[in-house]
């Protein structure tokens, strides 16, 4: 017993020690006007784990061309055979305005003056349409009538169609009343359309396009058949199903080191769980002590996330809510000397302004109420606070030279106000409103078969000191990939990365990359003017391998170097990242 209590009073020494000197630290900083945030703390541990807990909005669609998703079998072949007819020239049965009447002319004569199958002429019709429905529209196309050809020429006659009917052949889990909402004119007998309500077939396409975006629904693609009048185009809606139950297992080494670097999660999406379009979603990360390393050896990290979310009417427009949660302890040498937690409850509205086969572009509005606690010794940090978001995100398709291309943006206002309930070890001067705004861009070019090259940029500014719950992240394998969670966070600041990606053909899944970050922060937006020691600056480089199973498993590993460091970090010091996840 004797020695137990010894052991026990050296221990408090010490932790007495510990604190003293941590104290010290943390007056001097305040009394410089520049607060030290405690590793760790549940503000940081938000930021952090920012595309975790972000709403869930659908990701990009795939590319697509103008006509990528139809099929058409209005004009299959009438007739077939070997024999073979001696074709002077094509002509049409009107003019259809330039440039469009060059390109038909080319064609026509790059065919003409030869023996052609009637294969080969119907091949000759089929670039024709393709010619038609990039410059008109899917409803107006060639058809080839009885005509007597002995004398060498063949006559196209061009229709200008309408969209007689929309049947659906749904096999999804969403209801038909949802995607009738979706799809005006749609239903499952496929009755005719009053020539009042005819849609644009272009409409048609716009409207299977948002169909795509529900939940539940993996594709919808329009099948073009000949209707029963003249002219008339009859649309099949094939909708497949996606799977009712989406769930992913990661393990990485992107926590905080002082609370667990070493995580493994879970997510688990339902579907269309009520047959509307909706979406639930569950996701949970924790980092187990017991595969710690020194640093975070017995900390401890938690993050819970709860949302849903439904259609708001046929257009688009979603609506949902959300809860998260992060809860953290110290470990490694500062075990058992503070803890914390942050609770987030938001409300979210977005809606399509542009929906094309290459461009989307959404805007956004949402609403967060946050209460966050960071206890330090004992000494408790509690604050409040609102944040109202506008944000507008979009991506675009496109080609350069015939190599695709894609690109994401993103740009978002938040403004909001910070009541600390209790300041502990806090920062006063982070109380009160805020206005901060940034934005983001993610493009990436093919450049040869397997190769792309990949450039993102991101940056934040802000009217005033933020509260950490609020500022930027510069370090971690989402920012300077050779920095962890112990670079400082900033107020305002930007990153720019490239990225270099080869596919290796020997080994089918598996590429390599090597790439390049830099970033630069400004620590206290309210000391502008205090020198370099309120400004972090960080550059590296690294390389890396991936390796992607099917769609079921992929696994990333990357190792980046610094070049040169700001002060307080070392220079010889890199930065490992690794993430698995297996999807089921």
């Amino acid at each position: 017993m004797k020695s137990t209590l010894t052991i026990g009073r050296r221990m408090d020494g010490a932790t007495a020690r510990i604190s003293a000197s941590a104290l010290l630290l943390f007056a001097a900083a305040r009394a410089d006007g520049q607060t030290l945030q405690p590793p760790g703390n549940a503000g940081q541990l938000l930021q952090q784990n920012q595309s975790l807990l972000s709403p869930g909005v659908d990701g990009v669609r795939r590319r697509e061309g103008a006509d990528d998703g139809v099929v058409d079998d209005r004009a299959g072949a009438a007739g077939s055979g070997t024999a073979t007819l001696h074709v002077t020239r094509f002509e049409l049965n009107e003019t259809l305005g330039e440039p469009l009447d060059s390109d038909v002319a080319r064609l026509f004569a790059s065919a003409a003056g030869r023996d052609l199958t009637f294969e080969q002429i119907t091949m000759v019709r089929m670039q024709l349409n393709a010619l038609l429905r990039r410059q008109l529209g899917l409803l107006v196309f060639a058809i080839l009538p009885e005509q007597d050809a002995r004398n060498g020429v063949v006559r196209f006659t061009i229709v200008r169609g309408h969209v007689e009917s929309i049947e659906l052949n749904n096999r999804s889990r969403v209801s038909d009343a949802t995607l009738e909402r979706v799809v005006p004119g749609a239903g499952r007998s496929g009755a005719a359309l009053l020539p009042i309500t005819r849609p644009d077939l272009r409409d048609v396409q716009h409207a299977a396009q948002i169909a795509r975006t529900l939940p539940g629904v993996a594709s919808v693609t329009p099948m073009l058949t000949r209707g029963e009048t003249e002219g008339g185009t009859r649309v099949v809606l094939d909708v497949a199903p996606e799977p009712a139950i989406e769930a992913t297992a990661v393990a990485d080494n992107g926590g905080s080191p002082s609370t667990g670097r070493y995580r493994v999660g879970a997510q688990v999406t339902a579907n269309s769980p009520l047959g509307i379009g909706d979406r639930a979603r569950v996701l949970a990360y924790n980092a187990p002590s017991a595969i710690q390393d020194r640093d975070g050896a017995h900390g401890k990290t938690w993050i819970g996330l709860a949302s849903y979310d439904v259609p708001l009417g046929g257009a688009g427009t979603r609506g949902g809510v959300q809860y998260s949660r992060v809860q953290y302890a110290l470990g490694g040498p500062l075990q058992d000397l503070g803890d914390g937690y942050a609770d987030v409850i938001g409300a979210y509205v977005r809606h399509p302004l542009v929906s094309t086969p290459k461009d989307d572009l959404s805007v956004g509005v949402a609403y967060n109420r946050k209460l966050l606690k960071d206890a330090f010794f004992s000494y408790a940090f509690r604050r409040r606070s609102n944040v109202a978001s506008v944000s507008l995100n979009g991506s675009h398709f496109g080609d350069w030279k015939g190599r695709a291309n894609g690109l994401q943006y993103a740009f978002t206002v938040d403004a909001g106000d910070v009541k600390q309930l209790e300041v502990g070890l806090g920062d006063p001067s982070t109380q009160g409103r805020f206005v901060k705004w940034g934005g983001s861009a993610d493009f990436t070019q093919m450049l040869w078969p397997g190769a792309n090259i990949r450039a993102r940029m991101s940056a934040q500014f802000a009217s005033t000191h933020l509260d950490p719950s609020e500022q930027m992240t510069l370090g971690g394998p989402n920012a300077v990939r050779a920095y962890g969670y112990d670079a400082p966070s900033v107020d305002q600041g930007a990153i720019a990365s490239v990225d270099l990606t080869q596919e290796i053909a020997a080994v089918p899944g598996l590429s390599a990359r090597v790439f390049a970050d830099v970033g630069r922060g400004q620590i206290n937006k309210s000391r502008s003017l205090a020198g370099a020691d309120n400004t972090w600056n960080a550059r590296g480089y690294g390389v890396g391998l991936s390796y992607q199973y099917k769609a079921r498993a992929r696994v990333d590993v990357s190792h980046a170097f610094r070049v040169g460091a700001p002060a307080g970090q070392r220079p010889d010091a890199g930065q490992t990242w690794v993430t698995a996840t297996l999807n089921f």
